[in-house]
């Protein structure tokens, strides 16, 4: 009897484990863009390699300052297709327009960040 209800609670929490890390996976805490220029992108990683960037976001303050701000991003294996325009758009000191999806939170094996760039539109 007490093997039975150890072996049911086992499967338990395999089961929410493995529901909580496909929710961590698929579900997206919010989605949007941003607007800069993309200023170091990279393969990072010593077990898992990962595309880590960062996107430079400039604002103009009322006294005519300069305020930096940058954003870090991951991109997935997945969209390595975009890399290319990235590359041009650094190359080309071009702004672009980043849409991501947010996650929940970071899995590691995924990226650095909790934001995944899945498209890439360039400014002219």
């Amino acid at each position: 009897m007490f093997r039975k209800i150890l072996i049911y609670l086992l499967l338990a929490v395999v089961l929410l484990f493995t529901g909580y890390m496909l929710f961590l996976y698929h579900a997206d805490y919010s989605n949007g863009f941003r607007a800069g220029y993309v200023s170091k992108l990279s393969r990072k990683g010593v077990v898992f390699k990962t595309w880590e960037g960062q996107l430079i976001t400039g604002a103009i303050l009322k006294q005519g300052a300069d305020l930096n701000n940058t954003w870090d991003f991951s991109i997935l294996d997945k969209n390595a297709d975009l890399l290319p325009k990235i590359e041009e758009a650094i190359a080309h000191n071009k702004r672009v327009k980043l849409f991501y999806s947010e996650k929940y939170k970071v899995l590691r094996w995924r990226g650095d960040t909790p934001y995944f760039v899945e498209k890439v539109e360039v400014i002219e």
